[in-house]
C-alpha cells in the first residue's frame, strides 16, 4: 500500500514537471 502511494506520488510529480516545463 505504501509503495503504491509512493509510486503514485512519483508519477504525479513527473506529470507535474512535464506540465510545468
Amino acid at each position: 500500500m505504501l509503495r503504491e502511494q509512493l509510486a503514485g506520488d512519483l508519477k504525479l510529480a513527473m506529470k507535474s514537471k512535464d506540465t510545468c516545463c
